[in-house]
């Protein structure tokens, strides 16, 4: 949903409203996946009340990074999905209210 734009992080007030924009219509243009397919509400989110539909109190994020498994690229994967598991894992030494749950 933030079409791999990390700009869009430094500023809370349009992250939020790509957000909401993209939860209501995650097949618009600039809510497409990196692989030009919609990424489904029910999918990304979770636990917001699914008869109001008030997807930002929602408690639940999935995120998905797709990479390039090439056999050529497998070692420095291997070596980023070994660096950002430890990185998650320390966040969630650091916040008791955060919990990470990790599929690869």
């Amino acid at each position: 949903w933030m079409d791999n734009d990390r700009n869009l992080l430094d500023n809370p007030a349009e992250y939020i409203k790509r957000l909401e924009l993209c939860a209501e219509a995650s097949a618009l243009p600039e809510c497409l996946a990196s692989f030009r397919g919609p990424s489904a509400t029910n999918v990304v989110l979770g636990g917001y009340d699914a008869v109001s539909l008030k997807y930002m109190d929602s408690n639940t994020l999935a995120i998905t990074f797709a990479l390039d498994g090439s056999e050529a690229k497998l070692a420095n994967i291997l070596k980023w999905e070994t660096a950002m598991k430890e990185y998650l894992l320390e966040q969630t030494g650091k916040r008791k209210d955060l919990k990470i749950a990790f599929s690869t």
